[in-house]
């Protein structure tokens, strides 16, 4: 189904792909803050994984949107202190990878910019100890928002939806059809459209 959403639906399928790819954010995200250190490491693997294979399978490398990139390099960053053992790098090497999407910086970025500038010796190895978790954007503050709901109108609105109904749609619902509308609208707590006024 892949294949055929991108050969006669590109723009949907980008959408569901980008959608995808930042559910799996918050889901890392939500796991360093629980602390989950393994949980986060596997969700961080599992994010790289799908981006990877999608820009690999489909050859395409143009589905990041603005303002995730930035997202992703703090994942990066928090995976490399809090989730690995492995590589050791500089400070200042994350202070110029944060500095790369400078046009990007949401509170995230700007919080650990400044913790990374303000190591001392910014080639020494930077560690867990330089920068402990309870002093890390990824606890101190809430959980990144992401970039999706920008390009889609109407989900910079959480309870305003009239711009994606089909009045005559509506209009030609029978009474059981528009009850279940009802009950979806109230348990999804949206504005409940009354379709007589339409």
């Amino acid at each position: 189904m892949r294949h055929e959403l991108f050969s006669n639906h590109p723009g949907l399928f980008e959408a569901v792909h980008i959608f995808h790819l930042e559910l799996l954010v918050t889901i890392a995200c939500a796991r360093l803050k629980i602390p989950d250190f393994q949980g986060f490491a596997d969700s961080f693997h599992a994010l790289v994984g799908f981006f990877s294979k999608i820009c690999e399978t489909f050859n395409i490398f143009h589905i990041m949107p603005d303002g995730l990139e930035a997202c992703l390099d703090s994942i990066r960053f928090w995976w490399y202190l809090y989730a690995q053992q492995v590589d050791k790098l500089p400070a200042e090497f994350w202070v110029t990878d944060f500095q790369r999407t400078a046009n990007q910086h949401g509170p995230h970025q700007v919080h650990d910019l400044a913790l990374l500038e303000s190591v001392p010796d910014q080639k020494s190895h930077l560690t867990k100890e330089h920068i402990p978790l309870e002093k890390s954007s990824a606890w101190k503050l809430p959980l990144p928002r992401t970039s999706f709901y920008k390009s889609v109108p109407g989900f910079e609105q959480s309870n305003n939806f009239k711009g994606w109904l089909d009045i005559s749609l509506l209009r030609s619902l029978d009474d059981e059809k528009r009850q279940i509308l009802k009950v979806l609208q109230t348990s999804s707590r949206t504005e409940i459209t009354d379709v007589d006024q339409l």
